[in-house]
């Protein structure tokens, strides 16, 4: 297969010791009223192409068929004004700058970084679109068009390229929109796809071509691909909003778990060697909880053997493969993550605050014991007064409800979230060997140094599958 690489898009022409503690913040949080289901959170009460605004977004809702579930999606391509929002003002890679022009010459691990940062913000689950998701829409989704381009056949009428652009991005929908109101599906940029292009994911999906590209490589069939961190300037994308039940990382598409509406509460699923226990879906007005969508948390805290086989290093100060992994810092659980997907093709990640909160407390079988799975700490965890001074191997107390171990004591747990709002520091929830019960109640939160690559030799983390 002929590789030719155009402004840095690869395309195929083919077919196509224990620390101190005094440094750290913490607060109680307010129990969250998290007994209010949601019966209305299903394709039908969705209109295909409805505008949803959220957080200064516009999606676009695209109605699901039997194959594909019902989704939003950015009606525009991620602009650097909304880039700038999130990353922080002045933070701006774009080569072809205005405030309505998509943002470009960002990478894919930037998009995850943008996303990462969003979500924390909002509490919602943005993510990159599927291929399938993307290819869905830009045909236009229930209303499938045979088009060559996305919204015509005539592609000056819906996209900057090659002939149009006078070598530069444009912004955001001045041109034609497709049959669902979506802009820029076709030229402009580029969009990452959340897919991996090759079995090894070394390289990552790419579609709808760029001002830099020609006709052929705009069309909607046409595939292209990049390493994740290739920045170019005609690369840029757009964001998908899933609703409950709906995630590109479904853990399975042949087994019975590639259909979230229908797992269990409490099931566990093994995938990659790491024991995920399902947690159901849930509305809520609490404080932290919010729309809560089903995913998949981790049985046991990360373990040391877990973690060495991923990163082949363990920097723990208590050694022993069942341990939980410690000393890892906020970094350090962001690169074990990204070499974890990279391995597996999923999308493993940190749970947000609510779903960490959601999950200790038992998920849709909510208590409203102090600790994670009863009233009496030393039944459940590893703290100060029972550990001798270290942690202890995951699993050996009592569990929650949902069977999930260790979600009070033994060590602190990285979640996703900032903890204010210059995300100078994150969240950590559940106490640890070295903290007095108070500390690991299922209420109280922690936040470490704002430094990204301290790490402590009681904080550990555990994933989130969706």
């Amino acid at each position: 297969m002929l590789l030719v690489t155009m402004a840095g898009v690869m395309i195929s022409c083919g077919n196509p010791s224990p620390d101190d503690d005094n440094t750290r913040k913490d607060e109680n949080t307010n129990v969250p009223d998290d007994e209010h289901e949601d019966d209305e959170d299903n394709n039908n009460s969705h209109k295909n192409g409805e505008v949803y605004n959220p957080d200064g977004i516009e999606m676009v809702y695209v109605e699901g068929n039997d194959t594909v579930k019902g989704f939003y999606i950015g009606k525009y391509e991620v602009t650097q004004t909304q880039y700038q929002d999130v990353m922080g003002a002045g933070v701006n890679p774009s080569n072809s700058k205005g405030s309505d022009r998509p943002v470009e010459n960002v990478s894919w691990d930037d998009a995850q970084e943008f996303i990462e940062k969003l979500n924390a913000s909002t509490g919602k689950c943005y993510r990159l679109p599927t291929e399938t998701e993307w290819k869905y829409a830009a045909r236009g989704g229930i209303q499938k068009s045979v088009y060559e381009y996305s919204g015509s056949n005539d592609i000056d009428a819906v996209a900057w390229y090659s002939d149009s652009s006078g070598s530069e991005t444009h912004l955001v929908g001045q041109k034609k929109a497709n049959a669902l109101g979506i802009y820029d599906m076709t030229g402009n940029v580029w969009e990452w796809c959340d897919d991996c292009y090759d079995n090894s994911c070394s390289y990552r999906v790419i579609r709808g071509g760029g001002w830099y590209q020609d006709a052929q490589y705009c069309r909607i069939a046409y595939k292209g691909y990049s390493i994740p961190d290739n920045h170019a300037d005609d690369i840029g994308f757009r964001l998908v909003l899933s609703s409950c039940g709906s995630s590109s990382s479904s853990p399975s598409t042949d087994d019975d778990h590639d259909d979230i509406d229908n797992r269990k509460n409490g099931e566990v699923y093994n995938p990659d060697g790491i024991e995920m226990v399902y947690v159901g879906k849930i509305s809520s007005s609490g404080t932290l909880t919010g729309e809560i969508c089903g995913f998949h948390i981790g049985k046991y805290e990360v373990t040391q053997e877990q973690y060495q086989a991923i990163m082949s290093t363990n920097r723990s100060y208590f050694s022993g493969d069942n341990l939980p992994v410690e000393h890892v810092s906020w970094n350090d659980v962001r690169e074990f993550i990204k070499k974890l997907n990279v391995s597996t093709g999923r999308s493993y990640r940190l749970p947000t605050e609510a779903e960490w909160e959601y999950a200790a407390r038992g998920g849709t079988k909510k208590s409203d014991y102090e600790y994670s799975g009863g009233d009496d700490i030393d039944a459940v965890a590893w703290y100060k007064s029972n550990s001798d001074g270290q942690t202890h191997t995951v699993g050996q107390k009592k569990a929650n409800a949902l069977g999930i171990y260790d979600m009070s004591g033994n060590v602190w747990e990285w979640c996703q979230n900032c903890y204010d709002s210059s995300c100078s520091s994150r969240v950590n929830r559940g106490g640890s060997w070295h903290y007095d019960a108070e500390n690991c109640r299922v209420a109280r939160r922690m936040s470490i140094t704002n430094d990204p690559d301290y790490s402590w030799s009681d904080v550990g983390f555990r994933l989130v599958l969706p």
